[in-house]
C-alpha cells in the first residue's frame, strides 16, 4: 500500500479555509488504515474528510481547483445502497480493480440490517482532476455490472468522503459501535488506474463529444429558424423579447443571487452550513417567484417562470 502520499483532511463539514492562508491538514492511506481498524468516535459534524488528492492549499474543496491542480492517488466509493455484504462488495472490487491494496468500513449510519460503505482504491501515478472525475465515473458504471450503485456525488474532484468514524449515538454505553466491519488489505497497491477504467472513460468522453456537437448543431438549427421568422413577421418572440428589455444580472442581483465575478453568481438557497462570503442579502424562494411574477406581468401575460428561465 502507498504510503508517502500526503492527501487532504478535512477536519469536520465546516473546516473551510478559503478566506484564511491556511492549508488543509493531510493523512496518509497508512493512517487512513489504522483509523479503518480503529474507527474516531466524533460526530458527524466534526467526523474527519477525506479528499484524496494531495493539493491542499485553502481553496481545495472547490471543484474548480482541484480539477486545475490537483493530483489525485485513489478511488474514492460511497456505496449506501443495496444491502450489500462486506463479502459481496469485496468480491466486486477485485473484479473491477484487482487484488490490490484497498481500503473498506461501514459508514457511521450504517446498520446490520442496513449496511452501508465505503471504499478507497490507492494507486500510485498521480492524475489530474479532470482525469480522476472522468475515472471516477467509469469505475462507478464497472461496479453497476456487479449489482453494485455507487453514489455520484463522489465524481467531483473535490468532493470530501468521510473516513471512519462511529459517532457515540452509534455506540453502546460501553462505547463499543453497535455495528462495524472493515477490511484492510495491505498489498501492493496499483501503480495506475486499471486499463479498462480509461477505455470507459474514453467511451464516455467520445460519446459526449459527439452529443456536443449534435446539441450545438440542433441550436444553430434553431437560430436559423427564428432568424427567418423575424425576418418573416418583423417581431422577436416573446423569450428574445423578454431579454432584449431585462438584464439577466440585474434580476439575479435583485432576487439575492451573490455575485463571484465576471457572469458567475451564487444561488441564494443554500443550505444552513454554508457560510455567506458577500453581504448581498438572501432572497427566499416566495420573494423569488414574486420577483419573476412582477416581470412575467410587466413583459405580457403570456410570459411563464419557465420561459423566463
Amino acid at each position: 500500500m502507498p504510503t508517502s502520499f500526503k492527501l487532504v483532511r478535512v477536519n469536520g463539514i465546516k473546516d473551510t479555509r478559503l478566506d484564511t492562508s491556511m492549508a488543509y491538514g493531510t493523512t496518509t492511506f497508512a493512517e487512513i488504515a489504522q483509523m479503518a481498524e480503529q474507527p474516531t468516535r466524533r460526530s458527524k459534524l466534526e467526523a474527519i474528510g477525506l479528499i484524496a488528492s494531495t493539493y491542499n492549499s485553502p481553496d481545495a474543496r472547490f471543484h474548480t481547483a482541484q480539477r486545475q491542480h490537483g493530483r489525485f492517488h485513489a478511488f474514492d466509493l460511497d456505496l449506501d445502497d443495496g444491502n450489500h455484504t462486506l463479502a459481496f462488495l469485496g468480491t466486486a472490487l477485485v473484479s473491477v480493480f484487482g487484488d490490490c491494496a484497498r481500503i473498506v468500513y461501514s459508514t457511521s449510519s450504517a446498520t446490520a440490517k442496513a449496511p452501508k460503505w465505503r471504499a478507497i482504491i490507492p494507486f500510485e501515478k498521480a492524475i489530474s482532476g479532470t482525469d480522476y472525475e472522468q475515472l471516477q465515473r467509469a469505475a462507478f458504471e464497472a461496479l453497476s455490472d456487479h449489482g453494485i450503485k455507487c453514489d455520484t456525488a463522489m465524481q467531483g474532484a473535490a468532493q470530501m468522503a468521510f473516513l471512519p468514524n462511529v459517532p457515540p449515538d452509534m455506540r453502546d454505553t460501553a462505547g463499543v459501535p453497535l455495528f462495524y466491519e472493515s477490511l484492510v488489505v495491505r498489498t501492493a497497491g496499483l501503480k495506475h488506474p486499471p486499463a479498462k477504467l480509461k477505455a470507459i472513460a474514453v467511451q464516455n468522453a467520445e460519446r459526449e463529444a459527439a452529443a456536443k456537437l449534435e446539441a450545438e448543431k440542433v441550436a444553430r438549427e434553431k437560430a436559423a429558424q427564428r432568424a427567418k421568422q423575424r425576418e418573416r413577421t418583423g417581431m422577436l418572440s416573446p423569450i428574445e423579447q423578454f431579454n432584449a428589455d431585462h438584464d439577466l444580472s440585474q434580476v439575479l442581483l435583485e432576487c439575492g443571487w451573490e455575485p463571484r465575478g465576471h457572469m458567475w453568481f451564487a444561488s441564494p438557497f443554500r443550505g444552513p452550513l454554508c457560510r455567506s462570503l458577500t453581504s448581498v442579502p438572501l432572497a427566499s424562494p416566495a420573494a423569488t417567484l414574486a420577483m419573476w411574477e412582477r416581470r412575467r406581468q410587466t413583459a405580457g401575460s403570456h410570459m411563464t417562470l419557465g420561459t423566463c428561465l
